[in-house]
């Protein structure tokens, strides 16, 4: 008889390390890399993790969004302007997962992406 069994639990990260490579503005990073290590919450487990995503093409998707709007406000008038800069790649990505109670984890990854957004308002008011 096979049996599977589910287990779940909150880890609270105390240790996490980031870094982003050639993040340009607008541009998609051509990698990310995080890892991190951490407790669960009720203290009976370690948990430790890294994970890399590598940009594998150019942007699949880019949109630049500008817009302004003009409204009057009792005697003063507002304007808003907006910019906004997307852009998004598919990536090549690997996620490693170990813990005390359960050691390596098995992590199916599906497909990953690398996304970078920018955005900027500005309010002037007469």
């Amino acid at each position: 008889m096979c049996k599977n069994t589910v287990s779940f639990e909150y880890f609270i990260i105390q240790d996490l390390q980031f870094s982003a490579q050639d993040a340009n503005g607008t541009q998609v990073p051509r990698s990310l890399a995080a890892s991190g290590q951490g407790t669960s919450t009720d203290g009976t487990d370690f948990v430790s993790f890294q994970m890399s995503l590598t940009a594998i093409s150019s942007a699949i998707f880019q949109k630049t969004d500008t817009s302004q709007t003009i409204f009057p406000n009792g005697t003063t008038k507002v304007k808003i302007n907006e910019h906004s800069d997307y852009s998004v790649t598919s990536a090549n990505s690997s996620l490693y997962v170990t813990t005390q109670q359960f050691g390596t984890l098995p992590v199916v990854n599906a497909g990953s992406y690398v996304y970078s957004a920018r955005d900027h308002t500005i309010v002037v008011t007469k």
